[in-house]
């Protein structure tokens, strides 16, 4: 999404992440990974439990197609980050209008499950087409 953040910025769509831990460990990952957009922290995890977000079996995190997955995301240049917190929970992304309704969701299924990029700009895209 960091990749990706001008393009949901430019559409009027306000981008936040929400992570396990404390404020400070959030902090230090936002700077790291140059993140520019919000990042919050749910330690109770309610978010994640309100969104539907599971978590994942040993399989879900270290099974072949996730190292597959990272291998490939290596090899392309990528910078894989190790958890901190609970490597089992799973994210996943959601769009929510000012009012709360759910517009876009995806639950990562898997560790490398990560929402598609493109999946996300149309929903940005169409959301941005029919407010107000």
């Amino acid at each position: 999404m960091r990749d990706n953040y001008e393009q949901l910025d430019a559409l009027g769509v306000g981008a936040v992440a929400i992570g396990l831990g404390a404020p400070e460990s959030a902090a230090s990952f936002k700077v790291e990974e140059n993140i520019p957009f919000t990042l919050l922290v749910d330690s109770s995890r309610s978010t994640y439990k309100a969104l539907g977000f599971k978590k994942g079996s040993l399989l879900d995190v270290l099974g072949p197609r996730v190292v597959a997955a990272g291998v490939r995301s290596i090899l392309g240049g990528h910078k894989t980050v190790r958890p901190k917190e609970d490597p089992f929970q799973l994210g996943g992304a959601a769009m929510i209008t000012p009012n709360g309704r759910i517009t876009y969701q995806h639950r990562n299924a898997t560790s490398a499950d990560n929402v598609p990029m493109d999946e996300l700009l149309d929903a940005a895209e169409r959301a941005a087409a029919t407010s107000p």
